[in-house]
């Protein structure tokens, strides 16, 4: 089986800018078929309307497993010059926190990405896919995503396609309820 893991720094465990990789294997488990919540869609689909801008489009996932992960985009525009990305579905399922972490057990997600960003190109479509991947990763593997986390391509890590600047960061904002 594949495994994945993450990177993460504890500065109670370990002296400043080390970090300790967990290894995280895939569960071994049937295809679990999951079907989007319509509420917390509407409900994830109004915030992005409300904070970011209206979603020209939203790439629809057909077959999910563990969760259903739609894809909203917002198209750049004067105050915001860059492509918005963001998940909905994600925050179907609570994640699996540590105990002090336990209040913030749902997320979404989302990528910006340069104005001139070809998203209709299938070689520059992987944020999309990287997002679907990462919305799922916690649910598969029975963990969570929280400060200080990060999570590499592969292992050993890969470079991601047409990217100018490595590494991928992956910055939380805490400070959003969506009623969950």
């Amino acid at each position: 089986p594949s495994s994945i893991f993450y990177t993460m720094s504890n500065s109670d465990d370990l002296p400043p800018n080390n970090e300790q990789n967990i290894h995280h294997q895939e569960r071994e488990r049937e295809f679990e078929l999951a079907i989007g919540d319509e509420e917390n869609i509407k409900r994830v689909t109004d915030h992005i309307a409300r904070y970011i801008g209206d979603p020209a489009t939203v790439f629809h996932e057909m077959i999910s497993d563990v969760v259903h992960v739609d894809v909203h985009v917002v198209k750049p525009r004067p105050d915001r010059d860059f492509y918005t990305l963001v998940t909905s579905g994600m925050s179907d399922r609570a994640m699996t926190p540590q105990p002090d972490q336990a209040e913030y057990n749902y997320a979404e997600l989302m990528i910006c990405l340069p104005p001139d960003w070809p998203l209709d190109n299938e070689e520059h479509q992987w944020p999309s896919e990287l997002l679907r991947y990462l919305a799922r990763m916690p649910h598969e593997y029975e963990t969570w995503f929280a400060e200080g986390h990060s999570v590499p391509n592969g292992d050993p890590p890969e470079a991601f396609p047409n990217v100018r600047v490595e590494p991928l960061e992956l910055d939380l904002q805490r400070d959003v309820v969506l009623g969950h």
